[in-house]
Formats: structure tokens, C-alpha cells, sequence
């Protein structure tokens, strides 16, 4: 999946959007490396789910999202350095 912005060819702003169909080999492979700390059978059906609507553009993202994720890790960061 691709988050963050892009440039047309005349350096114009553009999100992209969509996301690279995974086939059924690569789904496999993708469930079978549980990643982030998420346990075996909740990654290989989040892997499922996302293997399956790549092929029909991607899972659908709320707006705003990237920021609200940066705002996270900003917040997170300051409270793990104690206010530094």
C-alpha cells in the first residue's frame, strides 16, 4: 500500500493511491511471518483480508490518517525521552 505524496511530471502534488495486487504464493508467504508482535492466527487473517482487496485497489484508509499517525509517534516520543 503507498501512503505520503507523490509528484506528476510537472511536480505536482499527488497522493497515491491503490495498492499492488499480491498473488496467492506471496499471500502465503506473507502469513507465514507474523511481523509488529501480532500473534499467528490474527496476522495470517489480516494478511488474508489484505491479500484479497489488493486486487481490487486496496483496503480503504480514514482521512487524515498519516497525520493522526505522526501526531502519535510525536506524542509517544516526547513522553518516552520524559518531556525533553
Amino acid at each position: 500500500m503507498l501512503h505520503g505524496t507523490g509528484r506528476t511530471a510537472d511536480d505536482e502534488p499527488v497522493p497515491p493511491v491503490g495498492m499492488v495486487p499480491v498473488d496467492a504464493e506471496s499471500a502465503q508467504l506473507l502469513s507465514s511471518r507474523p511481523q509488529f508482535g501480532i500473534l499467528v492466527g490474527p496476522w495470517a487473517h489480516l494478511t488474508a483480508l489484505a491479500a484479497e482487496v489488493s486486487r481490487d485497489g486496496g483496503l480503504s484508509w480514514w482521512h487524515g490518517w498519516e497525520q493522526s499517525a505522526t501526531s502519535l509517534r510525536t506524542v509517544e516520543r516526547a513522553l518516552s525521552e520524559g518531556g525533553r
